[in-house]
């Protein structure tokens, strides 16, 4: 009988193992087909930029030729066509200025022309390739500029676009990667892939993705520290890591966090979202429990402390700049309510969260949130005056 039961306890491991196995191939060659699908894709896209590239540079050289040879002078360089003829290179004709000069005289329908007037057609070639560099840098603005938009309106959209702007940035952070404002919408976008992934349950993506977006927005912060966004992202980044971290680097990472979102605030005091920042952290350090306390307590000399009335401030003036449409914002006001023990005021918050529309999986996890303190506080709606 022990036999039969240790040979069905090995079939069983056996079938354990094969699934862990298969699962974990199909896992592997899942993900190697989506990065080969994003190199292809990023490959293309590099390809279309330098065909681009090479067909502006075309068209520059012959609108200079154009400019600069007499009618009936063929497109060639005469330099290079008489070296080649002879059989040597340019670097043995002549040599410094005299060969500027001969390739000048030659481009000039093979008449002398003195080294003055030489020097001044070679200025103006000069300033025509500094204009032609300006507006090549003009056109890679715009488009940088073009892309930002395209980020900023996507990541406030649904996960499906939330998820597109990612791709889309991956596809071009080989293009600006030394941009700080590229690297913290990378590092956000980064962040919100992390946070989709963790909704559906792959908490190994979820754990990569946030570490990532904390490496993008602090080497944006090395770039630019004076960009309210970077400060920003910088706080949520770090409070995003503090699900793998221990006791004393959350408490550590929470003095960081403050002084990041405060950093922000006073760059840019009408954003909303660092105003509500403020206040979750105020809550949050706000509703420590006792033992979190003490630990914070001994690890530090000066644990981080906070009211509840500090944290409602914030997301009111949050609310103030943002009526009516944050959810969240909506949630932590009423919650703070709760708190503070004031029901009918939670429940008037709590309706006005409850109403507006979830966009991404975030809403849908605030309205969670919103029915189940309605469910326990709704009694009070009634008598709310």
């Amino acid at each position: 009988m022990a036999k039969v039961v240790r040979s069905q306890g090995s079939v069983i491991v056996a079938i354990g193992a094969g699934m862990l196995f298969g699962s974990g191939l199909t896992l592997l060659l899942h993900r190697l087909s989506g990065l080969a699908s994003r190199e292809i894709r990023m490959l293309f896209s590099q390809i279309d930029d330098l065909q681009r590239e090479v067909r502006e540079l075309k068209a520059s050289i012959d609108r200079l030729l154009q400019t600069r040879l007499p009618s009936g002078v063929q497109k060639t360089n005469p330099v290079t066509n008489l070296a080649t003829t002879a059989g040597i290179t340019t670097e043995t004709s002549s040599t410094g200025e005299e060969q500027d000069l001969f390739e000048d005289a030659l481009e000039n329908g093979s008449e002398y022309t003195s080294p003055h007037s030489v020097g001044v057609q070679r200025g103006q070639r000069d300033q025509s390739v500094t204009v032609s560099g300006v507006q090549e840098n003009s056109v890679i603005d715009a488009g940088r500029e073009e892309l930002y938009r395209r980020v900023d309106e996507m990541v406030d959209g649904s996960d499906v676009m939330k998820e597109e702007a990612y791709n889309l940035l991956k596809d071009k952070s080989y293009l600006f990667s030394g941009d700080p404002q590229f690297l913290w919408r990378l590092g956000k976008s980064t962040y919100q892939m992390a946070q989709i992934y963790g909704s559906r349950g792959n908490e190994e993506e979820k754990k990569s993705l946030v570490y990532q977006s904390r490496e993008h927005v602090f080497n944006a912060l090395q770039l630019d520290p004076s960009n309210y966004s970077v400060q920003k992202w910088c706080a949520i980044t770090i409070g995003s890591v503090g699900d793998y971290e221990s006791t004393q680097v959350r408490i550590a990472n929470g003095f960081k966090f403050k002084e990041h979102i405060v950093n922000a605030i006073e760059l840019c005091p009408t954003d909303p979202s660092s105003h509500h920042l403020l206040g979750r952290w105020c809550y949050g350090v706000y509703m420590l429990s006792w033992i979190e306390r003490q630990a914070a307590a001994t690890l530090f000399a000066a644990p981080p402390t906070a009211t509840i009335d500090e944290a409602l401030t914030e997301f009111m003036e949050a609310e103030k700049l943002k009526p009516g449409t944050w959810k969240d914002n909506l949630l932590y006001i009423a919650k703070c309510h709760i708190a503070m023990g004031n029901y009918f005021k939670a429940v008037e918050w709590l309706d006005k969260a409850s109403v507006v529309p979830c966009v991404g999986h975030e809403d849908e996890a605030s309205q969670i949130e919103v029915d189940k303190l309605l469910y326990t506080y709704g009694g009070y709606r009634s008598r709310a005056v």
